[in-house]
């Protein structure tokens, strides 16, 4: 059996779009801070430790601990809510995603 994998491009350019943006933002206008590449942000706490630079290092732990903060309530919405008929767990987890990503972005940026 040939598995067909099912490819929605308008679905995948607005959420690359939404990446890049979130990133863009991120870096000008919340402290130089990676929204959605982690990997920047363990390699600026790394280089923070070595320098013996602790206030910048928790700069760069506590996006970090949030985001693994936001793994951990996918996940728990996805143990609770997986049997649902009318929505799937993933809507979910994007909707409480742009209802924070919305009280975020009215936050003062200093």
């Amino acid at each position: 059996m040939k598995q067909e994998l099912h490819f929605d491009l308008p679905i995948h350019f607005l959420m690359a779009l939404c990446g890049g943006f979130l990133g863009a933002y991120a870096i000008f206008n919340r402290m130089a801070v990676f929204a959605n590449a982690q990997t920047g942000n363990i390699v600026l706490l790394s280089q923070s430790i070595i320098e013996k630079d602790f206030v910048r290092a928790i700069h760069y732990l506590v996006p970090l601990l949030f985001f693994a903060l936001g793994i951990a309530i996918a996940e728990c919405i996805h143990v609770k809510f997986q049997r649902i008929q009318h929505i799937h767990w993933r809507q979910l987890v994007l909707v409480l995603e742009i209802l924070l990503l919305l009280v975020v972005g009215f936050l003062p940026t200093r």
